[in-house]
């Protein structure tokens, strides 16, 4: 990903309430390279934005958020890149997790 990219994708939630939104992201190599990557669910902010992950691959917890019943779109977006990245941005969404609370 260059800064200003993003990817979204279509989210199915079953029941309206209140979610514990996590994400797991896959690793390529001895560390995730990311930059400021931002996370949404239908266009609201989730989270506090993501500067790099070293190390194995954790569950990031994007905050409880109430989440309504449909196809919800889930959209990760890469801001500029520090001055201690490296050149390119990777990452992979090993996957996404609604835990419900109510």
């Amino acid at each position: 990903m260059k800064p200003g990219d993003s990817l979204s994708l279509g989210l199915p939630v079953e029941l309206d309430g209140s979610y514990q939104i996590s994400i797991y992201l896959a690793r390529r190599g001895d560390e995730i390279r990311v930059n400021n990557l931002r996370f949404f669910l239908d266009a609201r902010g989730l989270g506090e934005p993501v500067e790099s992950l070293g190390g194995p691959s954790p569950l990031l917890s994007l905050g409880v958020h109430d989440v309504r019943s449909g196809v919800r779109c889930f959209t990760i977006a890469a801001g500029e890149r520090s001055r201690q990245s490296g050149q390119d941005l990777s990452f992979g969404l090993r996957c996404i997790r609604l835990e419900r609370l109510d």
